[in-house]
């Protein structure tokens, strides 16, 4: 879910801008204010409770004891106003990221050996395969038997898994052990451990964020679900979904292996039709960030305005 009008843009700072290697083409799409008079013990103090009327209460002398101004400045020179926090998207025309290598190995891909196919290639089949975990509607759209046939590996769509948010970040989603996080928004900054993504807003784009959760161990109260940050989007422009672990026949939890390739073909040429993305006619071109939490490996599959694919990878 795009918008384009993105939030203010303040002064920035940069970071380490860590960039993929290799290029690929293909012709498919995808105050606190006191008042006068402090109250002690629940009862007003003021000059009348003086000794002495024409001195001063030597309760109220010390300098204030709330702020540690001296006595005379309550009311004056109050915190000074906040300062905003740089923006850590000022400056960027294209997306970065912080903290992820320039190069990882030990990359899982689909393979039709191991049952399972991608066709878009390009970085995309070590994320994508058929079959592959999918998001649902539920019944009429689908049965649930059919549903009880995926192994989990097919989820119906309800407000535990799917949010949108609605109001300025930070905000936050959870990246469930061997499953997934799914996001799509206009632009904005996006923290995972200590990786961060940098998405800045362009005209007429789409981001769809796909993050693999942490290999699952199978074992009860061992949590290894992760949390990702939000900040810098266009609030109530930016939908965040999760699908948690799949199970195997004997009802054990396992990872889900790959998202389905042909789903997030459709969610692509959706983003580029309509849902509210740029408005009622779609976005002209998008940007597919795929990110792997257990090996770091990273790619960035882009949509042009006449679908061609270019793709950059750290592996």
């Amino acid at each position: 879910m795009a918008n384009n009008n993105s939030i203010e843009s303040r002064s920035g700072r940069g970071l380490v801008i860590h960039r993929a290697g290799k290029v690929a083409t293909a012709a498919i799409s995808l105050a606190i204010a006191f008042e006068a008079g402090s109250i002690f013990g629940g009862k007003p103090v003021t000059s009348g409770d003086n000794t002495n009327p024409g001195e001063p209460n030597p309760i109220l002398q010390p300098n204030n004891l709330f702020t540690g101004r001296e006595e005379g400045n309550l009311g004056e020179n109050q915190d000074p106003e906040l300062t905003p926090a740089p923006s850590l998207l000022e400056g960027l025309t294209e997306p970065a990221f912080d903290n992820i290598p320039d190069h990882t190995e030990n990359v899982e891909i689909a393979r039709r050996a191991n049952g399972f196919e991608n066709t878009i290639g390009h970085g995309t089949e070590a994320f994508l395969a058929e079959p592959g975990g999918l998001w649902v509607s539920w019944y009429p759209h689908i049965r649930p038997d059919e549903i009880e046939a995926g192994n989990g590996n097919i989820q119906p769509i309800n407000p535990g898994n799917q949010e949108l948010f609605e109001t300025a970040g930070p905000s936050y989603h959870t990246i469930p052990e061997s499953g997934w996080l799914h996001a799509s928004f206009g632009g904005g900054v996006v923290r995972i451990g200590e990786a961060v993504l940098r998405l800045p807003f362009q005209e007429g784009h789409n981001y769809l964020l796909y993050v693999r959760g942490g290999y699952g161990d199978g074992q009860q109260d061992t949590d290894r679900n992760m949390t990702a940050e939000f900040s810098e989007y266009a609030p109530g422009n930016i939908l965040v979904q999760h699908l948690n672990a799949a199970y195997d026949g004997e009802g054990n939890p396992v990872n889900v292996a790959f998202l389905s390739e042909g789903q997030f073909e459709q969610v692509s040429g959706l983003s580029e039709e309509n849902a509210s993305n740029c408005g009622d006619g779609g976005c002209s071109t998008w940007t597919a960030i795929y990110y792997d939490t257990n090996t770091q490996a990273l790619v960035q599959l882009r949509s042009d305005e006449n679908g061609e694919l270019t793709s950059e990878t750290n592996f």
